[in-house]
């Protein structure tokens, strides 16, 4: 009140405290003003305008608090619809300022870092990477905050593949705030993918041998092409292609139609074209090599030597 050098502060409604004291203070020609100070209300004396002037400055105040209030209940609202949109992605989902902070993420995101999203939220993204992924991803985001547009690339953590979202989020005078990201786990349409290429190239390499067999190719150049397709597919360092044939007897062996080139020098390049010239036969089938022939079985070993036959 700047007639009495007062300021009056209260989140009540002041008009129904003041009401009975302003009009009883008017009838006697004083103008009510003051504050409750343990318990004691002090009046001052002073004109009825400044009694109007003051009942007017109190109803702007009230009308002033019903309006922050409402504005502090709309923003609970707000935030309370975010972390409900956020949720309801199945995957992860989070939001982070200008700097890189963490200002919300969803339950998704949380989880695979084996935490809860309050106990990410203000610690910054980065921290939760690899160096290595944190570089690579500040530059993305940086971008996004640079140009205010949005981007999308894959990376990979942990052995899993993600495609990342980045939307920036624009202030009203247009200037970029933070980053919205949504990042969905590809993994497994990444194997589906990869899967398939494997067996087009499979089904094409077959396909190429067949034609080379009807056109009287040489054999041996069908089996190493055949030979270097199965090694590719199969992501094999190298392998062997061997045919199954039986003494008359009946007993089995086998003979070598195709072997991969793992020669390093010279020297094991002559080897190596000794013996691919040779028709090797195995006689020896208690091996490793030898059970698919005689047990007609697959056989996957990743320590040869204590697999047990």
């Amino acid at each position: 009140v700047p007639q009495l050098g007062l300021a009056i502060v209260a989140s009540i409604r002041l008009s129904d405290i003041w009401a009975p004291f302003i009009n009883a203070a008017a009838a006697a020609g004083f103008a009510a003003a003051g504050a409750v100070l343990l318990g004691t209300l002090v009046f001052w004396r002073a004109s009825v305008p400044v009694v109007q002037h003051l009942e007017s400055n109190m109803a702007e105040l009230e009308q002033e608090v019903k309006q922050r209030s409402t504005a502090e209940e709309r923003e609970r609202d707000a935030h309370a619809n975010l972390v409900a949109l956020i949720n309801a992605s199945p995957e992860s989902a989070f939001l982070i300022d200008s700097e890189g902070i963490i200002l919300i993420c969803n339950k998704v995101t949380a989880s695979r870092w084996d935490m809860t999203p309050a106990e990410m939220a203000g610690g910054h993204f980065a921290s939760f990477l690899s160096p290595q992924l944190a570089e690579s991803r500040s530059r993305q985001i940086g971008q996004v905050l640079a140009t205010g547009k949005p981007l999308q690339f894959e990376d990979e953590r942990e052995g899993l593949h993600f495609s990342n979202h980045l939307y920036p989020v624009v202030g009203e005078e247009g200037q970029v705030r933070g980053v919205a990201i949504f990042g969905p786990d590809i993994t497994w349409q990444r194997e589906v993918q990869l899967n398939l290429e494997r067996h087009t190239r499979l089904l094409d390499s077959l396909r190429h041998a067949q034609e080379l067999f009807i056109a009287g190719a040489d054999p041996r150049n069908v089996y190493n092409e055949l030979l270097d397709i199965l090694v590719e597919v199969t992501d094999s360092a190298y392998g062997f292609l061997d045919e199954m044939m039986c003494d008359p007897d009946g007993t089995p062996y086998k003979l070598s139609l195709a072997l991969s080139n793992i020669s390093w020098n010279e020297d094991s390049q002559a080897l190596y074209q000794q013996l691919v010239d040779r028709k090797l036969e195995f006689r020896n089938l208690a091996n490793l090599s030898g059970a698919p022939v005689t047990e007609g079985r697959t056989v996957i070993a990743n320590d040869a030597a204590a697999h047990a036959l």
